[in-house]
């Protein structure tokens, strides 16, 4: 607790930096879940090619922006035509969604992150 308005100061000019901390570990943690969850939704396979395929990681920060990738070919990882008609579907395929899935459970888990550690921030 803030004895003084020193001690105040001292404590809001923290919080600035505690925050971009904490959000630069909620992005590299949803970026590494949502490839996990990826894993979980890829089906319809007969070998592991496609399910081995998936990857995370290149994080990357530029100023005040944080990002994150999960999916089929990351860094020269390997990827097979037949990905993208499984993922988006065709005339004759059901489209399974799993990038799409995953994306939309990351989203909702890090607004979720980010609500709760501005609350204990404030």
């Amino acid at each position: 607790m803030a004895k003084t308005l020193g001690d105040l100061h001292r404590i809001v000019v923290q919080v600035p930096r505690r925050l971009r901390n904490e959000s630069e570990q909620i992005v590299r943690e949803v970026v590494k879940e949502a490839g996990e969850d990826m894993y979980l939704h890829t089906n319809r396979i007969d070998t592991e090619l496609m399910k081995g395929s998936i990857s995370h990681g290149d994080f990357e920060r530029s100023g005040g922006s944080y990002s994150g990738k999960f999916g089929w070919g990351l860094d020269g990882g390997w990827t097979e035509d037949y990905f993208l008609y499984q993922e988006e579907g065709t005339a004759h395929i059901s489209p399974m969604h799993a990038l799409q899935g995953s994306f939309i459970r990351a989203r909702e888990r890090f607004i979720g992150r980010i609500e709760a550690m501005l609350r204990k921030a404030l």
